[in-house]
């Protein structure tokens, strides 16, 4: 990382985009904490195990409509799930909201990668602009991690409604903050998403291993 992320090159930018699940923290320690709470719970309420299969679902839904570059990402999440699993969509957001939304806040710090918590407050103290874009809603997660921050941006929003690796959140970032492609460095953690947006869109980019 140092390499790639050095004051001396940052200074070629204005601003850094970076991505918020697995490259700000580890998906593989959160994915370990969350299953540890899953496997208490559900052995305790196994009346409830066809949550689990919502959040399988769910998940499966969200990469598909990435590739498949569907519109109505927020209703569509929702909907297909609802629909394969024959159950109301209100009970798919009550357990997307629960399991994928709130219960990583709780662990989330833990989970934090110091590395890219310097690369932030380096790219702060020189003045650069520092935004988060997920394919969720980046803003609790951020907070959450006491990171500085300037903008934050949902790849799920109305207004962009693309999720990665599709270059319209990216190229939508550029145009509301009056950027350039050159003016950005993009930091993530997956190459088929991350890195094939901001290739597309024609910024810079490092992928977090």
């Amino acid at each position: 990382m140092k390499e790639i992320v050095s004051d001396e090159n940052l200074k070629k930018y204005k601003t850094v985009i970076f991505d918020v699940d697995g490259t700000l923290y580890s998906l593989d320690q959160m994915h370990f904490y969350i299953f540890c709470e899953m496997f208490k719970y559900y052995f305790f309420h196994p009346w409830k195990y066809k949550e689990l299969f919502i959040i399988r679902d769910f998940r499966h839904v969200r990469e598909y409509l990435a590739l498949a570059g569907v519109k109505n990402v927020n209703d569509q999440q929702f909907s297909l799930v609802a629909e394969h699993l024959q159950v109301d969509i209100g009970l798919v957001k009550k357990t997307v909201d629960f399991w994928i939304n709130k219960r990583p806040l709780e662990y989330i710090r833990r989970c934090l990668r110091p590395k890219i918590k310097e690369l932030i407050d380096r790219a702060s103290s020189l003045g650069l602009i520092l935004v988060y874009f997920s394919d969720y809603d980046p803003e609790p997660k951020v907070r959450r991690l006491g990171l500085k921050y300037d903008y934050f941006f949902n790849a799920s929003s109305k207004q962009i409604d693309a999720l990665k690796p599709s270059p319209k959140g990216v190229e939508y970032i550029l145009q509301q903050l009056s950027l350039r492609a050159e003016d950005c460095l993009m930091i993530g953690d997956r190459q088929d998403k991350d890195g094939a947006a901001a290739i597309a869109a024609g910024l810079e980019y490092f992928i977090v291993n």
